[in-house]
């Protein structure tokens, strides 16, 4: 019987969550009431109650979601050099934004991307500075900056991409321009002399 009940659970989840993103593609996020959501998602109040504290809380969850799935990727990728051979990255994630672009283009529509793009934004540029650390920059206040430069860059790139600031450019296209760049940078990092 508990597996049934937890089956339930996870099903009317899925039908909140799926209901609150088709309800995004037309709606901004701060029109969008529970009783739009349970209504879209033919389930009742309590059941929205039951899994989320309100329509933020739903939100963070979808985000969340989002954050990790793509922080995922960035692991299976870690091994490799960010500013020496960015693509592995860049790929992984240049994939993910465009398989899941109805998802993305929904949440970064709404007036709540800067959630979206702040959580992304923060589980990359850890991964990023932990690149640029092992690469013996002597100044913590380049390395920062380096940090700073490419996440905003890179996070800002995709964006407009999704946009379709960049017309009709494919994301292989955007990927290797993004890749020189982060190469670029690398190279002109003043690093520690090694004695």
């Amino acid at each position: 019987m508990a597996e049934k009940k937890n089956r339930n659970a996870l099903r009317s989840i899925r039908l909140i969550k799926e209901a609150f993103l088709e309800l995004l593609a037309t709606e901004p996020y701060e029109k969008i009431t529970v009783t739009d959501v349970t209504r879209e998602a033919g389930l009742n109040r309590g059941t929205f109650y039951a899994h989320f504290d309100d329509m933020d809380d739903l939100l963070h969850q979808v985000i969340d979601e989002v954050v990790e799935r793509a922080s995922e990727l960035l692991q299976q990728s870690f091994d490799t050099d960010f500013l020496e051979n960015p693509l592995p990255i860049l790929e992984q994630l240049g994939k993910y934004m465009s398989e899941s672009y109805g998802l993305y283009g929904r949440v970064l529509n709404s007036a709540s991307s800067d959630i979206f793009v702040k959580s992304l934004g923060g589980m990359f540029e850890k991964k990023v500075h932990g690149w640029i650390d092992a690469q013996n920059v002597d100044d913590p206040t380049t390395q920062l900056m380096l940090s700073d430069y490419l996440v905003g860059g890179v996070l800002r790139t995709y964006r407009a991409w999704m946009d379709g600031e960049y017309g009709n450019i494919p994301i292989e296209e955007v990927n290797l321009r993004l890749g020189a760049f982060v190469k670029a940078a690398g190279r002109i990092i003043p690093r520690r002399t090694r004695q």
